[in-house]
């Protein structure tokens, strides 16, 4: 019988080879059994349909979990978040959590499915886009994928454009963004823009990159001359 159920737990978790992931994690507990959750209780997750041991919160530091990690939720306040490290493809699996108490507390059907990439997933660009009238203002968002906490991507663009460039934090859905912002220009008529993220790992590990990009379209004014290629609009 189940008396451990997720109020927070992803169907699906993505992760770099190499690094670390966060795991959101939150539980409720059945009707009575409040009271065998203390400061002694363990987290322990569980890989695969024949519920292999791969992580046990009360050996961390000790090196003797198969995946090292730290649970670094408060389980006496029902939160299990996890943070896994040095990720390997090994773990592409289906995984379920338990809690050992004075009594097994535990939700017995699998939880999420995980899937560590070789190479991280492509940032995206919004507007997918740029087709404007020169003289617009235009604001490129670059976002990637952040799951590891400690090594979050560095998103870098190419050109700039502009000096006006914002990064922003960490989002709690993990995804971390950068703001590109600049006046469209006729020279910026063809002009291929890039946002890459560079992903450091851990043990050593050399680093991984990907890349997104567009290219910028802009209508050019009749007020001077039209590089090559250019769409011609009306004269403001």
């Amino acid at each position: 019988e189940n008396n451990l159920t997720p109020t927070l737990m992803p169907q699906n978790i993505e992760a770099l080879s190499g690094s670390c992931v966060n795991i959101p994690c939150s539980f409720t507990l059945g009707s009575g059994y409040e009271s065998f959750l203390t400061a002694s209780c363990k987290g322990i997750w569980r890989k695969g349909w024949t519920g292999v041991q791969v992580f046990d919160s009360s050996l961390t530091g000790t090196g003797l979990n198969t995946i090292q990690g730290n649970l670094t939720g408060n389980m006496q306040q029902k939160e299990c978040t996890t943070i896994l490290n040095d990720l390997t493809s090994y773990l592409n699996d289906y995984f379920s959590f338990r809690i050992e108490c004075r009594v097994s507390l535990e939700y017995a059907s699998f939880l999420l499915f995980f899937t560590p990439s070789e190479n991280p997933s492509k940032p995206t660009l919004s507007p997918a886009t740029v087709n404007v009238m020169e003289g617009t203002s235009v604001s490129l968002i670059c976002s990637a994928a952040a799951p590891c906490p400690s090594l979050p991507p560095t998103l870098t663009w190419t050109p700039t454009l502009s000096d006006s460039v914002e990064d922003l934090q960490v989002t709690p859905n993990r995804v971390i963004t950068s703001i590109l912002n600049f006046t469209a220009s006729h020279v910026h008529h063809g002009e291929k823009i890039s946002c890459t993220a560079l992903y450091k790992r851990q043990a050593g590990k050399s680093d991984k990159s990907s890349k997104t990009d567009l290219t910028v379209a802009v209508l050019c004014k009749l007020i001077h001359p039209c590089p090559s290629g250019s769409v011609v609009g009306a004269a403001l």
